[in-house]
């Protein structure tokens, strides 16, 4: 969150990537990670069921992209874009879906899944 935080705070014409990689893509991308780590969280310290960890965090990432919008207000060369919070809530949800198919998909992909959620990490190690 804080290294959006630190990106949204930069004029656009410094933002990185900006000129190489299409702007909606860059969106998705850095909530598809944040959702990764907050997926992550809730499945690991919580035996929420994926439905609830999903939904949890579909409503942490819109709510940081909305407040991430409105401190785009605030940045010169900045704006507030509802496009940009769509790729950011969409980055999040091609995240949990990827999740939600990752242990239906084969042996080796199961085994994946059950390395990442499993809160005993020492048993893979």
């Amino acid at each position: 969150m804080g290294v959006i935080f630190f990106l949204s705070t930069l004029p656009d014409a410094e933002t990185p990537f900006r000129y190489t990689i299409p702007d909606k893509i860059l969106h998705g991308t850095e909530y598809f990670i944040l959702a990764f780590f907050i997926y992550m969280a809730f499945q690991r310290a919580t035996s929420f069921r994926f439905i609830t960890t999903f939904l949890i965090t579909v409503v942490w990432v819109a709510l940081y992209g909305l407040s991430d919008e409105f401190h785009q207000l605030h940045v010169p060369t900045r704006n507030f874009d509802l496009w940009d919070l769509f790729a950011d809530v969409t980055g999040a949800v091609i995240l949990l879906i990827s999740m939600y198919l990752l242990p239906r998909i084969g042996k080796r992909s199961k085994k994946l899944y059950l390395l990442l959620t499993d809160r005993d990490i020492q048993a893979y190690l």
